[in-house]
């Protein structure tokens, strides 16, 4: 689907059924930017967070010439030996943390149903664990890969039922 069907299928509209979002939700953002892309899901809101005033006064990044000027000879590339010269990336080990989340819902809001609309939503990076229901909350227990999810991720997929959701607090957030 193009961005403009989009925009007309969601024009007045929180979400694709009206306020409150949907199995249909999940499947139009999943076709939009895939399932497992979590990197990709979390640099679209990052970069919705800007105003596109914002957004126009970037300049363009120029791409990196691996070139070296000479006074003799003008511009020559770089040697090979050159880049074998450099340092290997430090590549950083995935820290997991457990975490628990206390989910309040508003009143008469099933919590099997809450959790079924949470589970559908695929993150890289995170090991939904358990949901135990109560009255009006659901206490959800899970493990995240630090590099790959974030609190912001966590509170975007829960307080993001806005119709469901009244509020996200995390008791435990410890490290594996």
């Amino acid at each position: 689907m193009t961005a403009s069907k989009v925009e007309a299928l969601l024009d007045g509209k929180k979400f694709v059924g009206g306020d409150k979002p949907s199995a249909e939700d999940v499947k139009l953002f999943n076709e939009l930017l895939g399932e497992k892309n979590s990197s990709l899901h979390r640099w679209v809101k990052h970069m919705a967070s800007f105003t596109e005033v914002e957004r126009g006064a970037w300049k363009a990044a120029k791409p990196a010439e691996n070139k070296i000027t000479c006074s003799v000879s003008g511009n020559v590339k770089a040697s090979k030996k050159a880049e074998k010269d450099k340092p290997a990336p430090v590549v950083k080990k995935a820290a997991r943390t457990s975490v628990v989340a206390n989910i309040s819902l508003k009143a008469g809001t099933c919590p099997k149903e809450t959790e079924s609309l949470i589970r559908m939503i695929k993150v890289d990076g995170l090991e939904f664990g358990t949901f135990v229901a109560a009255k009006d909350s659901l206490k959800w227990t899970c493990v995240i890969d630090d590099l790959k999810v974030s609190k912001q991720d966590l509170l975007d997929m829960t307080v993001g039922f806005t119709g469901l959701v009244t509020k996200t607090d995390f008791a435990e957030w410890k490290s594996l």
